[in-house]
């Protein structure tokens, strides 16, 4: 459960500009199809490539508790894909209206 607790603060701390990026992604092109798509991918690896040059020691933190880079890496990954498909869903259905 601690482990779980502790993906998920590094999964919230990089989920804010990775919003912020996604959203200005898609404000730009003018698809709102383009927010989840941006969000599951381009705005994941923009947060946490700013994440990597500002607050490259907080890695020891997790990396104390046993957790690794790549598992935090891959545990947001998988935190931002499973909303962005919903919603893909979502926007791909009430464009269908």
């Amino acid at each position: 459960m601690l482990n779980f607790r502790l993906y998920w603060e590094f999964h919230k701390s990089t989920l804010l500009l990775n919003w912020i990026a996604s959203i200005a992604l898609a404000l730009l092109t003018m698809s709102p199809i383009l927010f989840p798509i941006a969000t599951m991918t381009g705005g994941m690896f923009i947060s946490l490539f700013y994440k990597e040059l500002t607050a490259k020691n907080e890695y020891y933190f997790y990396y104390n508790r046993g957790i690794t880079k790549i598992n935090l890496m891959g545990v947001n990954l998988i935190l931002n894909i499973l909303p962005g498909l919903i919603l893909t869903y979502i926007i791909l259905k009430w464009q269908a209206f």
